[in-house]
């Protein structure tokens, strides 16, 4: 959920790495988080508790987002729209699962990779967060989405594994990820 409305807010033209994420104490939602940029609430997000789910027979998980639209709308306002011109050379889709230590954000992850892969990589997304059984207690899994493109060409194979072999590297020596195959 939280990747989704980070992407929401980045399309829309949201600055992100203005916004602070803080716990929220909610009524409807646990593990909530509340993004604010310049101490106003931006949005909301969770899981919607379970107790609320029982009241209406709903047996899977249920998160929720709600965003104060008039704050992003004020905060875009004054942007420029600029246009370009549509690349002629593809993007690549590659993906990366890891296992890490519970308190390594995803927020970090992104820092980490755009600081490292600056000028191809184009997007990163997650899209699995797993903390079980079935790896050790302590850790989590995320398997994270990069699109590469480089605008004066086409990536080459061995570009696309440079980049990857980077940023798992980088991965492992800074956050302390081990790497899934």
């Amino acid at each position: 959920m939280k990747a989704h409305l980070n992407n929401l807010l980045k399309k829309a033209g949201v600055d992100i790495s203005r916004i602070e994420n803080k716990p929220l104490e909610h009524e409807l939602l646990t593990n909530g988080l509340v993004y604010e940029l310049n101490k106003q609430p931006l949005a909301i997000l969770g899981q919607v508790k379970k107790g609320l789910l029982k009241e209406f027979d709903i047996k899977q998980e249920v998160f929720a987002a709600e965003i104060n639209w008039n704050i992003v709308l004020k905060l875009i306002s004054n942007r420029k729209i600029t246009y370009k011109e549509i690349s002629k050379y593809p993007e690549v889709k590659r993906d990366l699962s890891m296992v890490l230590d519970q308190q390594v954000t995803y927020e970090q992850l992104v820092k980490l990779a755009e600081k490292t892969e600056r000028k191809l990589i184009k997007d990163i997304s997650l899209f699995d967060v797993y903390e079980g059984d079935k790896i050790e207690q302590g850790k989590k899994s995320y398997a994270i989405s990069f699109i590469l493109q480089d605008e004066e060409k086409t990536l080459t194979d061995n570009q696309i594994d440079k980049v990857m072999n980077n940023l798992m590297k980088v991965f492992e020596n800074e956050l302390g990820a081990k790497i899934r195959q």
